[in-house]
């Protein structure tokens, strides 16, 4: 696949081209959320290890997968498989920078589709999908957190509630 590289160094637009083609081309893939109100209870973190080892467990009964790589320096407790870590695996292993672009195009398109409904389309999301700009911070001061999408333990949300 030409042009695949670490999700975060691809244009939003490159990694909308590349992600039918991936999609086309995996054995398989899964997606995880976790909810705000998961990750506000286990925290950032925590909340990402569970993320994986949900990805990861369903992944390896779906498909027979025995081994798993996570770009990064720890791995999760619980896993089924064998997995490995590797820092800056987004940036040199193929599969793990197709991975980080699945996951951020996804969330990308979960925010659009979001955005559709008024009351995400007041905060501006479409430009931001949901991280801790500038232009966030001042909509959450302005109408407050939304119960099912911020994440209440992180400060800046509970020092907009009214």
């Amino acid at each position: 696949l030409s042009g695949v590289n670490d999700s975060k160094k691809l244009t939003e637009q490159k990694r909308a081209e590349l992600f039918p083609k991936i999609v086309e081309l995996a054995v398989d893939y899964e997606l995880v959320r976790m909810t705000p109100q998961e990750v506000d209870t286990l925290n950032v973190f925590q909340a990402r290890m569970e993320g994986f080892k949900r990805a990861i467990n369903i992944l390896s009964k779906r498909t027979g997968a025995n081994h798993a790589i996570i770009g990064g320096n720890k791995k999760p407790d619980g896993l089924t498989v064998e997995t490995d870590v590797l820092v800056k695996a987004d940036a040199i292993l193929l599969g793990v920078s197709c991975s980080g672009i699945v996951t951020k195009h996804s969330h990308t398109f979960y925010i659009k589709k979001l955005c559709q409904n008024e009351l995400y389309k007041k905060y501006g999301f479409e430009s931001h999908q949901g991280y801790g700009t500038k232009v966030h911070m001042e909509k959450l001061k302005e109408y407050g957190p939304i119960e099912s999408f911020h994440r209440f333990s992180y400060k800046p949300v509970k020092d907009s509630i009214k």
